[in-house]
């Protein structure tokens, strides 16, 4: 009833690879990211306005779980009703990189697998005889001279989007929060100076990096650390670990939004398959400190023995984030 999986942008080469790329670039043209700045600003402080003063709520639920959700859906052009299903969709998608999944969870992944198919089938359907501004219209046309995409094609390209577009932010802002926790005063100097608030992004996603690493493929025979590594190896890319190389980080186990080289990280990949969505990513984790520092005065974490990590080899995530809120 389904489509199989066909692969993307993130395990794909040229010139399939780039076929999708160059449509999906349309979307995130500065031009672009400038109209969704103000909309995300503005969910943003929705959420940090509507955090209760002097009580523990998981700043995950409450802020960095929603703030990338709406974002996504307002770029591909899904209704608000899809918001909850969204979330599920992008879990199940997930389910399979970490531990064992029972029978039974298999079963209910595969049906969410379905499920997203069949509305993203009609919503594609429809942009072809409805045309709107958002990305889900940007890929079912070509323009002259080019293959249009089909729905086989397309629901494994809008699942990789969803999946990108906010477990990374998630996972990389609950991560920056956990952190700051450590810096006492830092929510002053976060709502006086966007220059700091942009190191603080930066070394977050160094530091923390959502997307620990991706498979890839030797194109040719090499040495790596006296190993030798044959043409057509299978390789795990760590970015986690050159993210922390100390040859290029000083104290690289350190948070310090203020070291010089703050942006030479890999967290977003690097050449062909650098991360499409970088910009907005760093728009909603900008935009949610910002909110965060007008409203709060300290996010204290409640009890850091407690927290937990997901079981993925893929995405390092925590599972929730209970800290008590200071309001201003």
């Amino acid at each position: 009833q389904g489509y199989p999986y066909t692969p993307a942008l993130g395990t794909n080469d040229p010139p399939q690879h780039t076929r999708y790329r160059k449509m999906v670039n349309r979307a995130f043209t500065v031009r672009s990211l400038t109209w969704m700045e103000p909309l995300v600003d503005e969910v943003a402080d929705t959420l940090a306005a509507a955090l209760p003063n002097d009580e523990v709520v998981d700043i995950m639920e409450a802020v960095t779980i929603p703030l990338p959700v709406w974002a996504i859906m307002r770029i591909l052009g899904l209704d608000d009703k899809y918001r909850d299903d969204l979330r599920r969709w992008s879990d199940s998608s997930n389910a399979s990189l970490g531990g064992k999944l029972t029978a039974d969870r298999w079963i209910e992944t595969e049906r969410d697998v379905l499920e997203y198919q069949q509305v993203i089938c009609r919503e594609l359907d429809d942009r072809r005889e409805h045309p709107r501004d958002d990305l889900l219209s940007t890929l079912v046309q070509a323009e002259p001279g080019e293959t249009p995409l089909t729905n086989a094609e397309l629901v494994w390209l809008v699942r990789e989007l969803i999946v990108a577009g906010n477990e990374t932010t998630i996972r990389a802002l609950a991560d920056i929060i956990l952190n700051l926790d450590t810096m006492p005063g830092v929510w002053d100097r976060l709502r006086d100076d966007e220059q700091f608030r942009r190191g603080v992004v930066e070394e977050g996603i160094r530091l923390a990096a959502p997307v620990m690493g991706l498979w890839r493929k030797a194109t040719c025979d090499t040495e790596i650390g006296g190993v030798m590594i044959p043409t057509d190896s299978t390789l795990f890319l760590a970015f986690s670990s050159a993210n922390r190389d100390d040859s290029v980080f000083e104290e690289p186990d350190a948070f310090d939004p203020l070291r010089q080289n703050v942006r030479e990280h890999l967290a977003f990949g690097h050449g062909i398959h650098v991360c499409v969505g970088a910009g907005l990513a760093r728009i909603e984790a900008m935009s949610a400190l910002r909110a965060l520092a007008d409203n709060v005065s300290a996010l204290e974490v409640v009890d850091r023995d407690a927290l937990r990590y997901g079981p993925s080899y893929g995405l390092r995530g925590l599972m929730g984030l209970p800290v008590r809120v200071r309001r201003r």
